[in-house]
């Protein structure tokens, strides 16, 4: 085999059929594009669907979001930060008390109670639902079957209990959770 026998597979190169070269022929005067209409006249705009709703209308309009993570940043002259002692750390507390940097913002974001509450409250509704299925399907009320939500509960509890904690101590300003 070499590269003057190559040649493509029978089929595979076919010519470019003639239309519209006379009425006699099978695809003559209209070219099998029909009578009249946007589709015999060749003027079908770019992204026209054939009528159904565009996919630029279909979607719907974007128009950004706002960051949670926001970053802050402030310049700070290099020249000043000789004005510290040698090996001292340096951060955003240090520079706001030497007066270099105005604010030492950080993003902070306070839980809203109905959202800590909504969970326990459908959990206590789920709960109620589920001993009274148990009463009128004459089911005996085990410690086991008793203890379950109860355990769930208290895990809610203590979990938002918590998170609202960080959420109302991050929102007031003493206590900052953040590791970097």
């Amino acid at each position: 085999m070499k590269l003057h026998n190559l040649k493509p597979a029978p089929g595979a190169k076919t010519r470019k059929r003639r239309v519209g070269r006379g009425e006699a022929g099978r695809r003559g005067k209209t070219a099998g594009r029909g009578t009249k209409g946007t589709g015999a006249r060749n003027k079908l705009r770019p992204g026209f669907e054939g009528g159904q709703l565009p996919i630029a209308r279909r979607v719907p309009k974007l128009r950004g979001f706002n960051r949670p993570q926001k970053e802050y940043f402030t310049l700070v002259n290099v020249g000043r930060l000789g004005d510290f002692p040698a090996k001292a750390t340096v951060g955003p507390a240090e520079l706001r008390a030497a007066g270099l940097i105005k604010k030492c913002a950080f993003p902070r974001e306070a839980i809203p109670l109905a959202k800590v509450l909504a969970p326990l409250l459908d959990l206590a509704i789920g709960g109620a639902l589920l001993v009274v299925l148990m009463i009128w399907h004459r089911t005996p009320l085990t410690a086991a079957v008793v203890a379950v939500p109860g355990i769930l509960l208290l895990q809610l509890v203590f979990t938002y209990g918590l998170a609202l904690l960080f959420s109302a101590g991050n929102a007031i300003g003493q206590m900052d959770y953040r590791t970097d």
